[in-house]
């Protein structure tokens, strides 16, 4: 099987980024006859590459090198195309899909991927796309679109950004009239803070969401979070952060095989990092869809130690 190696030059801090890039080169320099190396050169570059690798029909791992968003671009090219494993190669500032795995570490070692095994993981499709780890739509989302120009600056790490665009983010409205509907449940109409669509746990550069998700049990963890003062927003971040909200009463947490959500404004829908517009979307679990590239020494997400009352908020009219 070849290796190819897809680089994103501008993902994460520069530090980490050079290292990573000189010790791809120099492996691939060695093994010419089964690596390649390919760069991106624009938004959504690495999904036409990957596309077009993919349908060369070649047995290919392709390993996504950047962050959440590089390996949203990478899985968008290659799904519906079995010939391709995915890998992911973190260079990202936050990388949280890989948190929810066994000894991450392991994606950081250049020859542990090399000599990983492969298994196979579910993933989200939310419209014409697909993510890897979780959809989110209102405040969180905005959140999500403005942590960017704060992880950009000097010393300012991943869950730090999205601190700062959490009180950046509290100059805007946070009430979102949405109505939810998990499966065929009831719909739920009511104001949000923000609703989550999850197969992965972590986002925001560490904050655990979704603590009871498995990246390959066939299910949603679907949870909206209602509409608190700001100064609660601030008191809970601890316990979001630690995944200790799931049985808060502002907390619905249910598993499922769809979640559709509509705003009753424009806004906007945030996939692993990609801020798409969206006023009425589905987001649907895919079992097993995606070949991946599991490192040596890694493993797939442990059972959650923490139990949860599954709930749903009575309807508001």
């Amino acid at each position: 099987m070849k290796n190819v190696f897809l680089i994103n030059p501008t993902a994460g801090k520069a530090a980490a980024r050079k290292k990573l890039i000189a010790n791809i080169e120099a492996y691939v320099a060695e093994h010419a006859d089964t690596c390649q190396i390919c760069y991106t050169t624009c938004k959504s570059d690495g999904t036409r590459i990957a596309r077009e690798l993919a349908q060369s029909g070649e047995q290919l791992r392709i390993f996504s090198c950047g962050g959440d968003g590089s390996a949203f671009d990478v899985l968008n090219g290659i799904i519906g195309y079995d010939n391709v494993v995915l890998g992911i190669m973190p260079a990202g500032t936050g990388n949280d899909f890989l948190k929810s795995f066994t000894h991450n570490q392991h994606f950081f070692d250049l020859e542990d991927q090399i000599h990983g095994t492969e298994c196979r993981l579910d993933i989200i499709r939310a419209g014409d796309f697909v993510c890897l780890n979780q959809a989110t739509m209102g405040f969180d989302a905005q959140v999500g679109a403005n942590k960017d120009k704060f992880s950009r600056l000097p010393l300012i790490g991943g869950q730090l950004a999205y601190i700062l665009s959490v009180l950046y983010c509290f100059l805007s409205a946070i009430k979102n009239r949405m109505t939810v509907q998990v499966d065929d449940n009831t719909p739920v109409e009511k104001e949000f803070l923000f609703a989550v669509a999850a197969n992965g746990r972590f986002y925001g550069g560490g904050f655990q969401s979704a603590p009871l998700a498995l990246v390959e049990d066939g299910l949603l963890d679907c949870m909206t979070i209602d509409t608190v003062s700001r100064l609660r927003i601030l008191s809970l971040l601890g316990k979001y952060t630690r995944g200790e909200h799931v049985d808060l009463p502002i907390c619905n947490y249910r598993r499922g095989k769809t979640m559709r959500v509509i705003a009753h404004k424009d806004t906007i829908v945030n996939l692993d990092g990609e801020i798409l517009p969206a006023r009425d979307i589905r987001f649907e679990i895919v079992p097993r869809a995606v070949r991946f590239s599991l490192p040596r020494g890694s493993d797939l997400p442990n059972e959650p130690s923490v139990c949860v009352n599954e709930k749903e908020p009575a309807t508001v009219q």
